[in-house]
């Protein structure tokens, strides 16, 4: 899938200890040249599970989760560790 650019990780800690996390592709081929978004939100119990997961406290954890999904935010490596880790989320993509 061809694209011509990426937003990189959007990353959002919320005051009530929530996380939406994701990113935005820009000029997507598979979609005809448009956009597409991706977020994963995920509740305040969710967060620290990810943070012990990753190995990391909630003042690292941009860096460790950005770290670990890389520049091009790889979602089913996301996907795979809050899979192996019984961490829930939800998921809303758009194109």
């Amino acid at each position: 899938m061809e694209r011509r650019g990426t937003s990189g990780m959007i990353f959002e800690l919320n005051r009530d200890g929530t996380l939406r996390v994701g990113y935005e592709d820009y000029g997507v081929d598979f979609f005809g040249g448009g956009d597409f978004e991706c977020y994963y939100t995920f509740e305040r119990d969710c967060v620290d599970k990810l943070c012990v997961a990753l190995g990391t406290d909630r003042d690292g954890l941009e860096k460790t989760l950005g770290e670990f999904v890389g520049e091009d935010f790889d979602s089913p490596r996301l996907e795979k560790l809050c899979k192996d880790n019984d961490i829930t989320y939800s998921r809303m993509t758009y194109h």
